[in-house]
């Protein structure tokens, strides 16, 4: 997942500024942050922003260009709260050396009002929404007991934690299911490709495999054509491990 300067993940840059006000707003009082090292005079102050500024550009950098792994706010979650800090700072700066300290802290309450409201209104997709993460060490053990020879066996799979998979002959042919982006509404694994492996892989066990959370990566039609021609092994209507794996023999 370590790549060095090989990837451009910018949606990371509208991840990390999309809080705690709009998103052009937020970078716009972010980088002003930057501007009041050259200006403000105390040096405690200009120490507190830089440090700030080091977590999140630290940040920036290794997901954007480094970091080989799919977008996802999930995993900047750790320095949004370094952000809003900044950001609170920042405007607080700007407002109390405009007006009034009872104006500027009616403005930084309403601001503070905001951001409590949005992690409020988005709860339920931190801590409830994301509990089908899946248990993998029993239901992928199923597939290695069940390995046949290279020759005999293709997987098919999105994102497969092979850690759970020690004993597997290496030589078997793994087949990613890559993503779907929802900007382009498209599927970079899509159903032809799936027909076009299947097809070259007749007279083998193909397994097919993927977490439940992830399900939104699988096209559709490959979900229907498994489910009406594939023997299902774990996942939902079958067991509680959160991992939807099928059986597809093919003649």
């Amino acid at each position: 997942y370590i790549t060095f300067f090989e990837m451009t993940n910018f949606k990371y840059i509208r991840f990390i500024f999309d809080y705690p006000l709009y998103r052009y707003v937020n970078s716009m009082l972010a980088a002003f942050g930057l501007i009041l090292c050259f200006i403000v005079k105390n040096r405690d102050y200009v120490k507190k922003i830089v440090y700030l500024w080091s977590l999140i550009g630290f940040t920036l950098i290794f997901f954007v260009f480094i970091a080989d792994r799919y977008p996802s706010s999930r995993y900047v979650a750790h320095v949004i709260p370094v952000v809003i800090i900044l950001i609170v700072w920042v405007a607080n700066t700007i407002f109390s050396s405009i007006y009034s300290k009872k104006i500027s802290f009616f403005v930084m309450l309403i601001l503070v009002i905001c951001i409590f409201t949005n992690f409020n209104e988005r709860f339920d997709h931190l801590y409830i929404r994301n509990t089908d993460f899946g248990e993998p060490s029993a239901a992928l053990q199923t597939v290695v007991n069940s390995q046949k020879e290279p020759d005999q066996m293709v997987i098919i799979a999105r994102r497969l934690r092979t850690y759970y998979m020690q004993g597997l002959d290496p030589d078997i042919e793994l087949i990613r299911m890559l993503n779907y982006e929802p900007e382009e509404q498209k599927y970079e694994y899509d159903y032809e490709m799936f027909l076009s492996d299947i097809d070259r892989s007749r007279g083998k066990d193909i397994w097919v495999i993927w977490e439940k959370h992830k399900a939104k990566h699988i096209h559709p039609e490959i979900q229907n054509y498994l489910e009406q021609n594939a023997e299902k092994i774990h996942g939902e209507g079958v067991d509680d491990t959160r991992m939807e794996i099928f059986l597809l023999k093919q003649k």
